[in-house]
Formats: C-alpha cells, structure tokens, sequence
C-alpha cells in the first residue's frame, strides 16, 4: 500500500507522474484510487495549465450527484492525508516513480500466482500441491534474478 500511496502522491503532485502512471501501472486496484486517479486525469484533460493538489480537490468537490458523497469524502481524505504525509516521500523522480511501479507489479503478479496456485491445486494429491508450489518458488527466484 506504501508504494500506492506514493505513486499517487507524485501523481498529484506533477503532472509528468501522470503520464508515467498512465504509461507504466496504468491502473489502481485500490477502488479509491483508481477513482482519483480517473479525476485527476480528467481534470488534466480539461485544466491542464492550472494543476494543484487544492484544484484537484476542488475538482472532487464540484462533482455533486456524479460521485456519492461516500465516496468523495474518501478521496477528498485520501487526497488530504496523502498530500500531507511528506516525510515519508521522496521527492518525485522519474526513477522513484519506476521503482514504484516495478515494486506494484511485482507484487501484483506474487498475488496472481498465489490465486492460480490456489486454483490448480484443487482435487490434487499433496505430493502434487507440492510439486507445483516449488515449481511456483523456482519461477519466482528466476524472474528475481532478472
């Protein structure tokens, strides 16, 4: 969640981190995310001269009866909290935002393999569950060493 929280902090941050963003991730599995991410470039879309943490939020808040209030409340939260936290950031560089992105993915992929893993092993005998779980650590080492 740490590496979410940063990507979208140098997203609202600068505008460059949005097309990496859009280039690299491309999407949030965070629904509140995703939804931030999904206003910030429409706001980019239409204001792109003007961009601020404070006019994004502005932003949220003039989509009334768009976006329950629920749910804007949680991005404009978000939004706020995120755009606070300094210390915990590095200052926005091409090569952070990489780096978190690569981190994301990874981790994404640790989370399908254990969902397929889960899948495939149903009806099947231990030594076979076995098997297929080092088959899973070997992949794993190979795309690590890579």
């Amino acid at each position: 969640l740490e590496n979410l929280k940063t990507i979208l902090k140098y997203m609202l941050e600068d505008k460059e981190a949005v097309k990496q963003f859009d280039n690299g991730l491309g999407y949030f599995t965070n629904k509140i995310y995703q939804e931030i991410s999904n206003l910030i470039q429409d706001y980019l879309a239409k204001y792109n001269e003007n961009y601020s943490v404070a006019n994004v939020v502005n932003y949220v808040n003039a989509f009334d009866g768009q976006i329950n209030e629920e749910t804007k409340t949680k991005m404009i939260n978000e939004i706020t909290s995120i755009s606070i936290e300094n210390s915990n950031y590095p200052p926005y560089t091409k090569e952070e935002m990489d780096e978190c992105i690569k981190i994301v993915e990874e981790t994404k992929k640790i989370y399908r393999d254990k969902e397929v893993f889960i899948e495939t092993s149903q009806g099947k005998t231990l030594e076979e569950k076995a098997k297929a779980a080092q088959r899973l650590i070997e992949e794993r080492r190979k795309s690590l060493k890579k």
